[in-house]
C-alpha cells in the first residue's frame, strides 16, 4: 500500500511539473509569428537598419535559421563556435502594426538567438544589445 502511494505522489509531481512547463510562458495578449519571410545576408551593412535600405538582393528564408551552420567545420576555429565560422550576419523583416494598435503597447518576443545586437529602424532609431 505504501508503495502505491508513494508512486501516485511521484506521478503526480510529474504530471504538475510537466503542465507547469508546458504553460510557463507569460501571454502578453494576441501573438502573432513572425518566423516566416525574413531577409538575410552575411555581410556587415552599416545601414541595414535604414527602412529604405536597397535588400532585394538578400535571400528570404523562414526562421529558426543558423546561418553558421552552412561553414565548413575547422579545428582552427573557436570552440565556443561548435568550430564553426562566426562573424557577422542581418536579418530583416518588415512588420506591418495594424492601424488599431495606435498608442498601444506591441512587444516582440524574440527566442533562441546567439549573442547579437537588434536595431530597428522605426521613426526614432531604437537600439537594445543582448549577449
Amino acid at each position: 500500500m505504501k508503495q502505491k502511494h508513494f508512486l501516485v505522489v511521484i506521478l503526480s509531481n510529474i504530471l504538475l511539473c510537466v503542465s507547469l512547463l508546458t504553460s510557463a510562458q507569460t501571454s502578453f495578449g494576441k501573438a502573432k509569428l513572425i518566423n516566416d519571410g525574413w531577409l538575410f545576408n552575411l555581410k556587415d551593412e552599416t545601414s541595414a537598419f535604414k527602412p529604405d535600405f536597397n535588400d532585394k538582393n538578400w535571400r528570404r528564408l523562414d526562421l529558426p535559421h543558423d546561418w553558421s551552420i552552412e561553414g565548413e567545420l575547422s579545428p582552427t576555429l573557436a570552440s565556443c563556435t561548435g568550430y564553426l565560422p562566426g562573424g557577422i550576419g542581418w536579418y530583416r523583416k518588415e512588420l506591418n502594426i495594424p492601424v488599431e494598435l495606435k498608442g498601444k503597447k506591441v512587444f516582440i518576443y524574440f527566442e533562441g538567438f546567439f549573442v547579437c545586437q537588434f536595431r530597428f529602424g522605426f521613426e526614432t532609431d531604437l537600439q537594445e544589445s543582448f549577449g
